[in-house]
């Protein structure tokens, strides 16, 4: 079976888990438009709705119970489906590494530890949408009218920046990550071990692409104004230490290479969100004082000496 089949395969699996998002908003946006929230409530006046009878949050919980319990089934079902094209994605993830270097099982549960691990990996990639999309009904619940609009940017918005970091990292990061990482002592043969190898790759792969999702997550929450795009320039300097943290969290080792192919996107991202934190929520400026007018006079009044 050649190495293109599963790519085609997950294609087909997100476009249904497209459809089935689809499905999921139009079920759901009667029962908002039914029973649409107060229009003037805010945060404030939810925590304190809360300090007072504290039963108000229990349809809360159990309306995130069946999102919950809806996410966790479509992540069971794409991966029992992704458990049949698990030795192919094997072949995908070996692809970067150079000739000279061999993987090796070197225990007996390695081979089964990995198995599972890749097909929840690439259930999990394949279950975004959905999961997406019932994050997205949670919360959409509390919000206004006018806010439950940006479902249409959310979804799929959230799938393809997932699917640009993971690709970034598969097709940018393990190409100069991994031959640079197994040259630093070219007389030594590379034998690496399964599970350190899968292990390592699946983790960076699924990290970066849940970094890429910052854009989105500010931008949300400059939606319902809980951050600015002034406060997010303003803190530019916090951003970058949290990137360089993440960076180091990110990538297998933290020499200075892997970190700069990390930090370099995220950065960019950082400023598309801030971008995004602009559009989404434009800040209001008071309005200029006008001058008082002064009543229209055929003749002026001479002043008086």
């Amino acid at each position: 079976m050649p190495i293109n089949s599963p790519i085609l395969l997950a294609a087909t699996l997100l476009a249904l888990s497209f459809l089935l998002s689809l499905l999921a908003i139009l079920r759901n946006l009667r029962s908002l438009r039914d029973e649409p929230p107060d229009e003037g409530s805010d945060i404030g006046g939810m925590f304190e709705a809360v300090a007072q009878d504290w039963r108000v949050v229990v349809p809360h919980l159990v309306e995130l119970r069946q999102r919950l319990f809806y996410a966790v089934l479509m992540l069971a079902i794409t991966t029992a489906v992704s458990f049949t094209f698990t030795p192919q994605l094997l072949a995908v993830l070996r692809a970067p590494l150079p000739p000279h270097a061999n993987v090796i099982a070197a225990a007996i549960t390695d081979q089964l530890g990995m198995f599972m691990r890749i097909a929840l990996t690439a259930g999990f990639i394949l279950a975004v949408p959905f999961i997406a999309t019932q994050f997205w009904i949670f919360i959409a619940q509390g919000l206004k009218a006018n806010e439950r609009r940006t479902v249409y940017w959310f979804v799929p918005g959230a799938t393809l920046l997932f699917i640009a970091g993971v690709s970034f990292a598969y097709f940018v990061m393990l190409p100069a990550a991994i031959p640079f990482l197994l040259q630093i002592f070219p007389d030594v043969p590379s034998f690496l071990r399964l599970s350190d190898y899968v292990a390592d790759v699946t983790r960076l792969l699924f990290w970066v692409g849940l970094s890429f999702e910052m854009p989105l997550v500010l931008a949300a929450l400059a939606r319902v104004g809980l951050i600015t795009a002034r406060q997010l320039l303003q803190g530019w300097r916090i951003a970058i230490v949290v990137i360089a943290i993440v960076a180091a969290l990110v990538t297998p080792t933290a020499d200075p290479i892997n970190m700069g192919l990390v930090m370099l996107p995220l950065c960019v991202l950082y400023l598309f969100s801030v971008l995004l934190a602009a559009l989404v929520r434009r800040e209001k400026k008071a309005p200029k004082p006008r001058k008082p007018k002064r009543p229209f006079r055929l003749f002026r009044r001479k002043r008086e000496t």
